[in-house]
């Protein structure tokens, strides 16, 4: 089977979308990152274990979605969800840093972190679990390795970058936005570019990117 530079292409976008995603929550929204804007080391002790447990219901519940929804509008779904759920971590986290109330803050800092888990709650369900078997109809099996690669390599940049630069501005919003653009974009992209596959095989798929 003849395998298309367009699906390689699909693969590898597909790749660094779930690396922008998935590092917006592991690290911009991470505990110790909420823990650091908030300055509450209780919350630093207790966001990362919701966080994990909401991801971890997501992806339970992705489960049957995967078997009986389409790959492709689980991802693009997903995608727009995501950047939404980014632009309202963002503007609560500026929200904060430009609010003097003690009160006003107690609660954005909840509703923050009520975000975070449906941030990562939607990430499992969606994006985190259609984008692999996706990307198997798009390229063979060494090409998902080299999408593997890319995701990781594209991971540890995005975490030494968000470092540098929480560490200069004292605040992940700037950061939170910027991967909301990202994911925005390349999520219309997606739905530009890619084609449904529910009930094809990949060398009909192939046929369709043709």
């Amino acid at each position: 089977m003849a395998w298309t530079s367009k699906g390689y292409a699909i693969g590898i976008l597909l790749s660094i979308m779930q690396v922008l995603t998935g590092i917006a929550s592991f690290v911009t929204q991470a505990g110790h990152v909420v823990a650091f804007t908030f300055n509450q080391s209780a919350i630093g002790l207790y966001t990362p274990v919701l966080i994990t447990i909401s991801q971890l219901v997501g992806t339970f519940v992705s489960i049957p979605m995967l078997k009986y929804f389409e790959w492709r509008k689980m991802t693009i779904i997903g995608g727009l969800s995501l950047a939404a759920f980014d632009a309202l971590i963002g503007m609560l986290l500026y929200l904060y840093e430009q609010n003097n109330d003690q009160n006003t803050k107690d609660y954005i800092i909840l509703v923050t972190c009520v975000c975070i888990m449906g941030f990562m709650f939607t990430f499992g369900a969606t994006l985190g679990s259609s984008v692999w078997p996706y990307i198997g109809f798009m390229m063979p099996s060494s090409g998902v390795t080299v999408a593997s690669v890319i995701n990781w390599v594209l991971a540890g940049i995005s975490i030494v970058s968000f470092s540098f630069v929480t560490n200069a501005m004292t605040s992940p919003y700037v950061m939170i936005f910027i991967y909301m653009g990202c994911t925005f974009i390349l999520t219309l992209i997606f739905a530009a570019v890619s084609v449904n596959i529910k009930g094809l095989s990949a060398r009909k798929v192939q046929m369709q990117l043709q």
